[in-house]
């Protein structure tokens, strides 16, 4: 099908360009409330689904992550595909695929993210087409699909949006596209568009898809309601960090040259505090850290334990001193005196030492953490090894490294002079300082979680009960995979899980479950138990639901191996020679076989249960959805 020649007609400032007609039923009305959608369920898929350079390149084996539980059956829904240069969708109905593009090019950018989306109900699908005219970015397509079993030959109706597009966002349900031109945000109903905004370098839709966030010239940003008459509201300019979620938009934490602003909806921003390195959002408690130099007095150096006696200790007279001889004569007890003078002269000196430090408090330069609460700003901790903040998994605890206070102090009593107090404090300082791990559970008080900081990998789990990370066990120096129990005081009841692991992941819904890697080697934690899958894997896995589709005797040069299941302590056999495959549910998965890496295609089967892998198409490249 060819394009309409008026789609490659720019936007203007002043004038709307029409794309598409009203025929596609697509309402103008797109501020009603919607419930959760399918598209961020396909977009889990795509993170562990072997795509092969999103549509075209060759197939690469990325470390995937765990999903949360599968609460949805997309084997209802089409199954989305390319196979050669085309965009198929096949339905239960259809007897084989149909044509959602003909002899169009997919546009192929690994840079870019979603570039074929596919609406909640399975109905309709956006995708990105190379430019017939080799322009910058691509031409935005979309496309309905219908259920009947058409000749395959026949295209389905679909529409160009707009030309030279270089990202995009769709609503839910299809009512309305968002989308960069340049530096452009466009706004699409599907039967109409205008221009948001210019300079704009990211946007995105917010969690309910009523508002829009845009950054403009790269510190700007602002909010946008999807409705007709909705017009930008500037958050701030200069703007270097935002900590809240990139979708919020009612209370918007941000940091602007050096400052931590808050930004709720309707109303004024306001600072909350100056000089911030950095900050960070767990759940709805931000912590911010600012780099300050902090007094040290005497009482935070010595530990004064001639501070009692000195107090009572007065200069010594004579005449106190005085003894009877053997004649009855009255002398002065030289001894006894000059014992007293000396130990009076001890603390005069020990009085300079006091006074010096009270007056010339030592000046330590720290990162001190701190919080916001209602009644205002609180300080958490001080002496962070570094002002950065960042989550390992979990978005409500957070690690950090820093110096194990030291309780031992200077005994005052072994100090000479004023002189040898500062060379015991330069010692002090020059020695080599131990860190530990520090753990942070929003709205809680850190604590002392371990004695050291792991070097490898760390990892908290979504629900915040365990903390996994790799220790150096044994004299071969291998990581271990530890397991710790979080609780609000103390990480508790260290286990080993197991030795010789390269890396892992932890499943975002039952944080007992743990994929484990040795190099190639796979195998499966669940609570205390470990068991071995392969010898052979790759980093390319798809856990739901106690469910395990893992690859075994994967054979690099081929690009493909045996795809298995495990369940129940029990591994079955999905197909041999697999490239690429997409779990549907529990029962269902759709995979590619026979992949001839000369040509870059394999043939497409559907596996339901028990039954036997079906053929359900040839020269497929990837598999979209």
């Amino acid at each position: 099908m060819e394009k309409d020649k008026n789609t490659h007609n720019e936007h203007t400032e002043d004038a709307k360009q029409v794309y598409g007609n009203a025929s596609f039923g697509i309402p103008a009305d797109c501020t009603q409330k919607q419930k959760m959608n399918g598209i961020k369920l396909a977009c889990y898929i795509v993170v562990v689904v072997l795509i092969c350079s999103v549509v075209y390149g060759s197939y690469r084996a990325a470390t995937s992550y765990f999903l949360p539980v599968m609460t949805f059956d997309k084997s209802a829904q089409p199954v989305l595909y390319v196979q050669n240069a085309d965009l198929m969708v096949k339905t239960d109905s259809d007897r084989r695929g149909k044509m959602v593009i003909h002899s169009e090019q997919l546009y192929n950018d690994s840079d870019s993210a979603e570039l074929v989306q596919i609406t909640s109900d399975g109905r309709s699908v956006f995708y990105a087409v190379e430019s017939a005219e080799g322009d910058p970015g691509f031409d935005l397509y979309y496309g309905r699909i219908s259920s009947v079993d058409n000749d395959r030959d026949t295209p389905n109706e679909h529409l160009c949006i707009d030309s030279g597009v270089t990202a995009y966002k769709i609503h839910p349900d299809g009512r309305f596209v968002l989308y960069l031109k340049e530096d452009r945000l466009y706004y699409s109903n599907l039967t109409d568009s205008h221009m948001v905004a210019t300079g704009v370098t990211a946007f995105y839709l917010s969690k309910n898809n009523q508002q829009f966030i845009y950054y403009k010239d790269g510190s700007r940003i602002y909010t946008c309601g999807t409705g007709e008459k909705d017009r930008p509201v500037l958050v701030d300019a200069e703007i270097d960090k935002v900590l809240s979620e990139k979708e919020e938009y009612v209370r918007i934490y941000y940091l602007k040259q050096g400052a931590l602003f808050l930004k709720e909806i309707d109303k004024e921003a306001v600072c909350i505090a100056e000089n911030v390195k950095d900050g960070i959002m767990l759940g709805d408690y931000v912590y911010f850290v600012k780099e300050e130099t902090l007094q040290k007095t005497f009482e935070d150096i010595f530990y004064d334990d001639k501070a009692t006696r000195d107090k009572s200790l007065t200069e010594p007279v004579q005449t106190d001193y005085m003894v009877f001889a053997a004649d009855g004569t009255k002398r002065l007890d030289t001894e006894a005196y000059d014992a007293a003078m000396q130990q009076y002269e001890e603390k005069l000196i020990r009085d300079t030492i006091r006074d010096y430090f009270s007056l010339h408090p030592m000046a330590e330069t720290e990162n001190v953490l701190y919080t916001v609460r209602w009644n205002g700003i609180k300080e958490v901790d001080s002496g962070l090894n570094d002002a950065a903040l960042h989550y390992n998994s979990c978005k409500q605890t957070i690690v950090y490294e820093k110096e194990i206070e030291n309780e031992e102090k200077i005994r005052l009593s072994s100090v000479e002079n004023i002189e040898d107090a500062l060379q015991k404090i330069e010692m002090q300082q020059s020695e080599e300082k131990k860190n530990g791990m520090y753990v942070l559970i929003k709205d809680k008080m850190p604590y002392l979680g371990l004695e050291y900081f792991p070097q490898g990998q760390i990892e908290i789990s979504l629900d915040g009960k365990f903390l996994y990370c790799l220790e150096t066990v044994g004299e071969d120096g291998r990581n271990a995979l530890v397991r710790y129990t979080i609780s609000s005081r103390e990480l508790k009841n260290r286990t080993v899980l197991r030795e010789g692991v390269t890396d892992f992941a932890v499943d975002g819904a039952d944080s007992s479950i743990v994929i484990v890697f040795d190099e190639n080697k796979l195998g499966l934690c669940e609570g205390d138990t470990y068991t071995h899958l392969s010898d052979s894997s790759c980093h390319s896995f798809f856990y739901v639901d106690g469910t395990l589709f893992f690859y075994d005797e994967y054979n690099v040069q081929t690009e493909s191996g045996k795809l298995q299941w495990f369940r129940d302590g029990k591994v079955k056999l999905v197909d041999v020679g697999v490239h690429a495959f997409d779990v549907r549910n529990l029962k269902t998965v759709t995979y590619i076989k026979h992949f001839n890496q000369e040509f870059g295609f394999g043939d497409l089967y559907l596996k339901s249960g028990n039954a036997k892998g079906k053929k359900i198409d040839i020269c497929v490249r990837s598999i979209i959805y």
